[in-house]
Formats: structure tokens, sequence, C-alpha cells
């Protein structure tokens, strides 16, 4: 009898507070959702006499949500109202990489010669074929330095219709994907992506290139050159190191 009680209880719970189980607090979601190899933290407190700024820390989930502890003394569920954040933590996933950087195509740090806003609302920028000039569809950021060691860089690119010339999926090339040094204009490492690299149309796919870094003082950017041939979008790019 007690545990149909208690289960009776717990369900009456989960619909009052729209929690994920008994005992547990409604999320408070708006947070920056965790990207990539980056685990994200909010540590916060409650208004209350003698609490201390940062006495508490949560986990951000991919919906930029985290579910807060119940608030003493009456230990009601805490919300977005009676939250104070003092401050957002970043830290590496395990097993992944030690350090990790990214940015969408129309973030303020990076910049574009050609293309346009994809006018989705996703942030990816759009190079069409026949309208657009060829050229760079994204590159930056302006001032990026790294401390010596092994990079992978990464871009997220579509390529859907407008084929110019050339078949479905043939061996046209379609954009350059390099690294630079801003000091000197070397190429750290660059590859030549062509139609038959993608899977599919309309899917974004994830196109890497490694790269060492050996000069600390030397700004690098992230290059996204566009061949004009057919409709190409980036929604951004990023960059991990290996760990050792």
């Amino acid at each position: 009898m007690k545990t149909k009680i208690g289960a009776i209880v717990c369900l009456a719970a989960i619909i009052i507070s729209n929690t994920s189980g008994c005992g547990s607090c409604p999320a408070v979601c708006g947070f920056p959702p965790p990207t990539g190899c980056t685990m994200v933290f909010v540590s916060y407190h409650f208004p209350l006499p003698g609490e201390v700024p940062g006495g508490r820390q949560a986990q951000v989930n991919s919906s930029g949500c985290i579910i807060p502890d119940h608030v003493p003394p009456t230990f009601a569920c805490g919300n977005a109202n009676n939250i104070i954040v003092d401050k957002i933590i970043t830290s590496p996933a395990p097993n992944c990489f030690n350090s990790f950087d990214a940015w969408n195509a129309q973030d303020p740090n990076m910049f574009h010669d050609t293309g346009e806003d994809d006018g989705l609302g996703d942030g990816g920028w759009t190079a069409t074929a026949g309208y657009d000039s060829y050229g760079l569809m994204l590159y930056g950021p302006p001032y990026g330095y790294y401390a010596p060691g092994n990079y992978t860089a990464g871009w997220n690119l579509m390529i859907s219709s407008g084929f110019m010339g050339s078949a479905y999926f043939d061996n046209t090339q379609e954009v350059e994907l390099d690294v630079i040094d801003v000091i000197t204009s070397q190429e750290l490492g660059y590859s030549i992506i062509t139609a038959n690299q993608w899977q599919n149309m309309f899917d974004y796919e994830a196109f890497t290139v490694p790269f060492t870094i050996t000069d600390p003082n030397h700004p690098i950017q992230f290059r996204c050159i566009w061949m004009g041939q057919a409709n190409i979008t980036v929604e951004g790019c990023g960059v991990a190191v290996h760990e050792y």
C-alpha cells in the first residue's frame, strides 16, 4: 500500500511541476548549450540571507537548460525568477579535445566577400551559382592565437542545386578550406572539397583540415573559399586541439 501511495504522489508531482521525475525541480532554460567538445556549467545562488554567490552549480544540457536544486529552508523548487546567475563556465568534455572554439557563419567575428544570409535563421551563409562571385564566403576570426600544438579545423557545409557545367556529385572543385598564418600568409593546412565528397544534397556535412601551430605569436584565420560552381551553404567552423 505504501508503494502505491508513493507512486501516486510522485505522478502528481510530475503533473503539477512538469518535471522529468519525482523530486526534481522544473528546468530553467535560456543558457548557451554545450558545443562540440565543450561542456557548459552555470554557477548560481538564491537571493537568501547568507547565501554565498557561486555556491551552486548545474550542468547545461543540449537544450540550454539546467535543473536547479531546492531552495532552503523551505526546499521549494528554484525557478528563473529567484536564481541569480554568477557566471557561465565552460570545460572540455572528457575523452575528446582539451580546447574547442566555434563560430557560426554570421558570428560578428567572421567575415564574407561573397554570398548572403541563407534566410533560414540558423546563422548560415550561402553562395549561389550564377549569382555570386568566386571568393571568400567565410573567413576569420580577426585575431586567433593558439599555443604550439596539433589542431583540427572543421567546417559544416551543405551542397544544393545550381551546378554550372558539371553533373551532380562529380569531381568538380566546390570549395577550398584552409588555415593561414596572417603574418606570413602561409597555409598551415588546406583541403579542396569536390562535389562527390558530399554524401547527400541539402544536408550539412563536416569537413576537416589538420594543422600545426609552431609560433604562438602569429594569429591565424580559418577560410572557406567558394569556387562558384554550385550552391554552397556554410553553417560555421570550429577548431579543436588534440590531446596528447
